[in-house]
């Protein structure tokens, strides 16, 4: 998270009203100029090609997914929030990550995916994995 806030203080305030795709990818592309170890390629496509119209839709989308990480960007009212979907493979439970705060321990909120009820739209969704070695 130190990263993220260090990038979000290089951006205009408004960053605080929603992330547009293009900051997550400014952010990913600083990620990748210092060397941190992730699959980039994956980072980029955007795995929903279409907008989910609430979260049951998001729900029945993320159940067809492999084991593993998914930051997400979806909102209400055409503000975008981003949080992580963890699924433990197709078929299998799905929960999210939202509300980071460095005070807590965890430090971020888990429930299941389900219960992130705001959701009124998907603007994109990409696979974040750890490149080895």
């Amino acid at each position: 998270m130190e990263m993220w806030d260090a990038f979000e203080d290089t951006r205009p305030p408004e960053i605080q009203n929603g992330v547009t795709r293009e900051d997550v990818t400014a952010f990913f592309k600083l990620l990748q100029r210092q060397s941190v170890p992730l699959y980039y390629d994956r980072l980029m496509v955007n795995l929903h090609s279409s907008s989910s119209a609430n979260i049951e839709t998001l729900h029945d989308f993320c159940k067809t997914l492999d084991a593993g990480a998914y930051i997400t960007s979806a909102g209400k009212d055409g503000l975008a929030h981003c949080f992580v979907v963890i699924s433990h493979g197709p078929g299998k439970r799905l929960i999210a990550l939202d509300s980071f705060d460095s005070k807590r321990d965890p430090p971020m909120v888990v429930i299941p995916l389900r219960h992130q009820q705001w959701i009124k739209h998907v603007k994109w969704i990409c696979c974040v994995a750890l490149q080895s070695g």
